[in-house]
């Protein structure tokens, strides 16, 4: 291998020493595991390592349940709620119905496992901080997905969600005036729109979900589904539990009913308590700030992993560092563009160290070091060296995670990762030398405390840290051997298991024979390899070939550990189906309702005449036995004002007054006696009679941009000027304006010729005369009979 003739900075301690509380953290979740570890009795058989694949695969059997189900659902209120209950009542798709819930929860959970796995490995740190970036986003929005999936069922479920829609955003004009109009008031209609709105985002959910996962597993060769055994048993526990236990479904939706009693995933709807119970926007505020702060922690992690260097003349372009790379960092490029072939290179006396490297990315270890930025700098004296006309391989240092498997790719010591040594150098004369990758050190306690664990009748091995036990070169075997060792073994991570995805498959198939670099023919069939979860190798260092293979298509033939780990994945999967059934209550509670939707000078529903005066501010005052109980002043959307008050009361009869209050004027709406049954809700609505149809449309053709545009420029609130008058009134004034026409007439002519007449205070000019062309005759005289409902009172 080619040598540095700088001196060397000293390395930085390797990174598996730095993890103190992680390592701590880790070794406590392998505790908690444990118990999984003992019951399936091989590491080959635990499904915990396998949680990140196994969360595809969920992910799969939840997008095709979901496209059948898409067949037979219907949108609106009433229709969806009636196909899913055909759903229910037919076998087959009430087992598909069944596997796509119990599939969507334990998504999220399985996907909990594998974040929780990753981050106590220290796996979010340097390049894969996107990758856990990706990872968050895709869980979140495995949430989002659920909870719409959950709405469309429109049974008591999405009553609920409906409340907290509700609590949160009444209070909105806009908002607040879509909810009243599409999804709590009396003119909310079939509900085919909101329903196709929820199955819209359901399905764009689960497509960002698809792209989250594709940014989360792109430039890497790590598995993407998990071994077959695993998914016949997920899929196998799946059925079982769907046949077993059966989605139920609740009643209907229903705005008189409160949500007291229901099941609730915990999964999926775990917000659904905080939300209905008063804390709304500090249960989102808090939830968004900790999705934030689990996106963002990576990116402020300083200790980055080390980067691979590359000595550029010992580097012979073989491209088996580039084949071997878990994260494709390595690739091979011309020398032209790194002091190729034919090119004199000048001596950098001020290259950079290892050290450097790891900390920066930038300029690397060695005079004649390549890196991602291309800058190479000769280790020979004078004025350059000649290079070979081969490849070069190449580090990107933004994608390079520091796991070293490319070093125990070359066999021409080309590669070194600074921290580590490529070829340990250790007092072996006599001893054993163990080789283990610092998460098992780590998770040992280091050294001393795996010294302290080991037998007292085991041998003294000397233990020799390794990034990863992929960055093993086969030649090491048997220099170890001849600078003295009396054995040489090599612990890695179980099967599915290894911080950097494959590196324990690499070295299992060099020493195999199945993989270049292989072991030199004399040396074949010396080292011990094991491949045990973290936590065992003081055990492994006892007990050594005890656990040798990596491949986890080689599993045991041993029944009972068949048995353990089917009743793992059939207890975990039955445990989840009945969490989603987990129960939830709130104490007996009442409620009142008040829906506006006024234009003030408009007569409510039922009325005879005109309620307020258009412009007045709009309030509800909610009295009970005599007590006020609420006393709101309504949002306004255009004209008018739109909301929603609710109260909540205790259950029985009570002398209930619910007053709309407009400017000066007040209309009651209830008053007397009212008895609220327990989890019941009376409504009250203040709205007002439908307009003509002609009226109707006129209003449409003033209000949309397209047609007549007309509230750009002028408002209908008495007073309220803008770009022209206000026509609070106008079907008054109207008639007064030009001698010989009539109010009709005059409007007639103001929108067709509208410098016929100009107010005054404004200036010809301002209003085209446009509405010839752009409006047929029939939305002429719709806007005509608009315009002339606007008396003085209305708005």
């Amino acid at each position: 291998m080619a040598t540095d003739t700088t001196p060397a900075e000293p390395a930085p301690p390797p990174p598996g020493r730095r993890r103190g509380l992680l390592a701590s953290i880790e070794r406590a979740s392998n505790r908690v595991e444990s118990p999984v570890q003992h019951l399936v009795g091989s590491h080959r058989l635990n499904p915990l390592p396998h949680a990140g694949t196994i969360s595809v695969f969920l992910l799969i059997v939840v997008v095709v349940t979901g496209l059948y189900l898409t067949l037979f659902f219907q949108f609106g209120f009433d229709a969806s709620y009636d196909s899913v209950r055909r759903m229910a009542d037919h076998p087959i798709q009430s087992l598909i119905r069944t596997l796509h819930r119990y599939a969507s929860a334990a998504l999220v959970v399985t996907t909990l496992v594998h974040g929780w796995r990753v981050f106590v490995a220290g796996r979010f740190r340097g390049p894969r901080r996107w990758r856990w970036t990706s990872g968050v986003a895709a869980l979140a929005v495995v949430w989002l997905a659920g909870v719409t999936g959950y709405w469309l069922v429109w049974d008591t479920r999405a009553e609920a969600l409906n409340e907290i829609l509700v609590g949160l955003f009444s209070g909105s004009g806009s908002f607040a005036a879509w909810l009243v109009r599409n999804l709590i008031g009396p003119d909310a209609g079939s509900g085919w729109s909101v329903l196709f709105l929820l199955w819209l985002a359901h399905l764009l959910l689960t497509c960002v979900i698809g792209f989250a996962l594709w940014r989360h597993l792109r430039r890497s060769r790590l598995r993407i589904l998990p071994p077959r055994h695993w998914m016949a048993l997920m899929g196998a526990g799946l059925l079982i539990a769907s046949v077993v236990l059966p989605a139920e479904l609740l009643d209907a939706a229903d705005g008189t009913r409160l949500v007291g009693e229901l099941p609730l995933d915990p999964f999926i709807l775990f917000l659904v308590p905080p939300l209905l119970g008063g804390w709304a926007w500090l249960a989102v505020v808090a939830a968004s700030l900790a999705v934030v702060a689990v996106l963002v922690a990576p990116h402020l992690v300083r200790n980055r992993p080390p980067v691979a260097v590359v000595h550029a003349d010992a580097c012979t372009g073989c491209d088996l560092c580039v084949i071997d790379c878990p994260y494709l960092a390595v690739t091979l490029e011309p020398r032209d563009g790194h002091g190729g072939a034919d090119t004199d290179v000048p001596v950098a006396d001020d290259a950079a160290t290892g050290s450097d490297a790891g900390a920066t990315g930038d300029v690397v270890a060695g005079d004649d070091a390549v890196t991602s930025t291309g800058a190479v700098a000769s280790a020979e004296a004078g004025h350059g060296s000649r290079r070979s006309e081969r490849s070069l391989a190449v580090v990107d240092a933004d994608a390079c995670v520091g796991c070293g498997i490319c070093v125990g790719s070359c066999s021409f010591g080309a590669i070194d990762l600074p921290g580590f040594e490529s070829q340990p150098t250790v007092d072996c004369d006599g001893r054993r030398v163990v080789l283990a990758c610092s998460r098992h050190v780590r998770g040992a306690g280091g050294p001393e405390r795996l010294a302290a664990q080991r037998a007292p009748d085991a041998t003294d091995p000397v233990t020799v840290e390794v990034a990863c036990i992929g960055m093993v070169h086969p030649q090491v075997v048997g220099a170890l051997t001849e600078a003295g060792a009396t054995g040489v073994q090599v612990v890695g991570c179980p099967p599915g298991d290894c911080s950097y995805g494959i590196g324990n498959t690499i070295l299992s198939e060099r020493l195999d024979g199945t993989r270049a670099p292989h072991v030199p023919r004399r040396w074949q069939g010396t080292a011990a390899a094991d491949f045990v979860a973290v936590g065992g190798l003081a055990d492994a260092i006892g007990e050594p070939a005890a656990h040798p293979s990596a491949d986890d298509t080689h599993l045991p033939p041993d029944r009972r550990r068949w048995v353990g780990a089917a009743a793992v994945v059939l207890v975990s999967i039955g445990a989840v189906a009945l969490a989603t059934q987990a129960p939830y209550g709130r104490d007996d509670i009442a409620a009142v309702r008040v829906v506006v939707d006024h234009v003030p000078g408009r007569p409510l529903l039922g009325a005879d005449e005109p309620s307020g005066e258009s412009g007045d501010a709009v309030s509800v005052i909610v009295r009970a036995d005599g007590e006020t109980v609420a006393d709101e002043r309504l949002p306004t959307n255009g004209a008018a004002a739109v909301g929603l008050v609710d109260v909540e009361l205790d259950p029985g009869t009570v002398d209930l007054d619910v007053v709309l209050v407009q400017g000066e004027r007040t209309t009651t709406l209830l008053s007397g006696p009212t008895t609220i049954d327990a989890d019941r809700r009376v409504v009250v609505e203040a709205v007002d009679e439908p307009l003509p149809p002609g009226v109707a449309d006129g209003r449409a053709v003033f209000n949309d941009q397209r047609l007549g545009g007309c509230d750009v420029c002028h408002s209908t609130s008495p007073g309220d000027d803008g770009v022209g008058p206000s026509l609070g009134g106008i079907a008054d004034r109207a008639a007064d304006r030009v001698p010989g026409l009539d109010a009709e007439a005059y409007l007639r002519q103001s929108i067709l010729d509208p410098d016929a007449y100009v107010v005054d205070g404004f200036r010809a000019g301002q209003m085209l005369p446009i509405y010839r062309e752009r409006l047929t005759d029939t939305q002429i005289d719709a806007l005509v009979e608009y315009l002339m409902s606007l008396t003085e009172g209305a708005g």
